[in-house]
């Protein structure tokens, strides 16, 4: 699939951002 890799960052950017890595 096109833009898998694209998905897949920004599944991890927003896990990140929602994760409160302290």
């Amino acid at each position: 699939l096109a833009g898998h890799d694209n998905l897949g960052r920004l599944a991890v950017a927003l896990e990140l951002s929602l994760t409160p890595f302290k």
